[in-house]
């Protein structure tokens, strides 16, 4: 497998996003790095079908990919695994791999379809029911879900666009035991990440963009103050200076969670310090994201929060960042500004 990007150009008004960008790539797991603006998003919505460039070509295993179709780009054996999935979250994860599937009749073997899909989540050591609702995982589980739907639909080139981001340390461990092996497989990985020790772990080599244009390729062993000279050189350096808060100020949470079924009660009881930077770690499957979810809701619990400063409890305190910001984050028929307004 080969997969060829020659002289590739894309502007949107005077903004040069991509210019003259030129990557070959036969094998292996290949990063692809720069600061935000360096055009790599722009380079993988070009790759993947979502926008038409300005010039170049790319070409795949010596046939040359209709530009500007996310069609022929799945036909030509393209597969993106975005930051955010793009799944369908009210169907189960079984629906979801009969979007879009060659098959005009999909449910007619539906046996058949779902045993095709065990046998590569099992190979790939993924144990998931076929019968889950797609909004009910996690993010990092729907990216796993998503990788297999990929594979499934015939992607030989798989860019992953920032994939960790949202992972637990071991979903992130088996993705990258799922990479290597696709790579042994022959199967090309284009590995989009700001996260360096993740590309020095995993991958053989990169290009690292600047501005619009390729500034350096690298391949294994990789320095660390290579790439960030490559990423970083000529741009301004302003240093911010951190000070120590000086503030004695302190708030104590009282948490209390009575569990109906259980008939159980479970307490928790800290003071913080304000300025402080506080981590919150379990491994997965100890639910980490309820509790923190329990600052923001009072269904079968109760939350008390005692200040020992002047600030009122009427004060907005708390403000929550879900992993999953498209689903939960966020209001898609609301414009930027009607955001803020909220």
């Amino acid at each position: 497998m080969k997969i060829e990007i020659k002289n590739i150009s894309k502007s949107f008004g005077e903004l040069k996003a991509n210019s003259e960008i030129k990557i070959s790539i036969n094998e292996g797991i290949h990063a692809l790095l720069g600061e935000n603006g360096a055009g790599k998003s722009t380079l993988v919505k070009i790759i993947s079908g979502q926008i038409t460039p300005d010039s170049g070509e790319i070409v795949i295993d010596n046939s040359k990919l209709l530009l500007g179709s996310p069609k022929e780009s799945i036909k030509g054996g393209v597969g993106l695994l975005n930051q955010d999935p793009l799944d369908f979250g009210n169907l189960s994860i079984l629906e979801s791999f009969l979007v879009g599937i060659k098959d005009k009749n999909p449910f007619r073997n539906l046996s058949q379809t779902s045993n095709s899909i065990s046998k590569l989540f099992k190979k790939y050591n993924l144990n998931f029911d076929f019968s889950q609702r797609t909004n009910s995982l996690s993010i990092g589980e729907r990216q796993q879900v998503e990788l297999i739907r990929l594979l499934y639909n015939g992607a030989k080139i798989i860019i992953l666009d920032e994939p960790t981001s949202a992972f637990s340390l071991e979903q992130k461990k088996m993705m990258f035991q799922t990479l290597r092996t696709l790579s042994n497989e022959g199967i090309i990985i284009i590995f989009v990440s700001h996260k360096l020790d993740e590309v020095i772990e995993i991958c053989d080599s990169g290009t690292i963009l600047k501005a619009g244009k390729v500034v350096k390729s690298i391949r294994k062993p990789f320095k660390t103050e290579q790439i960030i000279e490559a990423m970083f050189e000529n741009t301004k350096n302003d240093t911010l200076e951190l000070v120590q808060t000086s503030s004695n100020e302190k708030f104590q949470i009282n948490f209390e969670k009575t569990d109906l079924k259980k008939q159980q009660n479970s307490f928790f009881q800290k003071d913080f310090q304000y300025g402080s930077v506080i981590g919150i770690a379990g491994l997965q499957g100890s639910y980490n994201d309820l509790f923190v979810k329990n600052f923001f809701t009072h269904e079968l619990s109760s939350t008390q929060i005692v200040l020992e400063s002047k600030k009122k409890m009427s004060e907005k305190l708390f403000y929550y960042m879900p992993a999953d910001r498209i689903e939960r984050g966020l209001f898609s028929e609301l414009s930027v500004l009607e955001h803020y307004g909220l």
